[in-house]
């Protein structure tokens, strides 16, 4: 790692940050900041582009490996669900690829990749989505298990691509389920 520098980002830019993001090569950061997804160059800090969420919301970015990265934006009414929209640098062009049904009070978690969703539901056990359409793959613990992720919110999703996931019913239990998401 090189030396701690201060980067040139517009002044008040941590202020109400929702998420930030790298890219794999450190050379972009995407922060999710009110109303809007901004992409910065860096250590330039010079703005690539900005992506207004419309009517809902964005609540997390992740990038993927060439220009694109995606962005999880609420749809404008609460209970519908959360799009899942492909975003093409540098330019920003945004297009809706899916969407998962999570109420407003789930957690959503990207894999490293971009390619698959966790979504850890308030009353009903954890899922796993593919991470462009938001199709379901698999659901994570029974009916009447509470499933929920480790304790950073990052951890859902392991190096190796399996899944660690903590139920709690009667007792609690920490499974390790394979990438797509059955018992191993």
């Amino acid at each position: 790692l090189g030396p701690l520098t201060d980067l040139p980002l517009p002044c008040g830019l941590c202020d109400r940050v929702r998420t930030l993001a790298f890219d794999p090569t450190g050379n972009r950061l995407a922060v999710v900041r009110g109303p809007a997804l901004s992409v910065f160059e860096l250590p330039s800090g010079r703005l690539l582009t900005s992506v207004p969420a419309g009517s809902g919301g964005w609540r997390d970015v992740v990038f993927l490996e060439d220009d694109r990265l995606r962005g999880l934006r609420r749809s404008g009414d609460q209970d519908s669900g959360v799009q899942i929209v492909e975003i093409r640098l540098p330019g920003g062009q945004a297009e809706v690829t899916g969407q998962v049904t999570a109420g407003a009070a789930a957690r959503i978690q990207w894999d490293n990749a971009g390619e698959r969703l966790l979504v850890f539901h308030q009353t009903k056990p954890a899922t796993l989505h593919d991470g462009r359409s938001g199709a379901p793959l698999a659901t994570l613990g029974e009916p009447g298990t509470n499933v929920a992720s480790l304790s950073d919110g990052r951890t859902g999703f392991l190096s190796d691509g399996r899944i660690a996931v903590v139920e709690s019913r009667a007792s609690t239990r920490l499974r390790i389920l394979s990438s797509t998401g059955e018992e191993e």
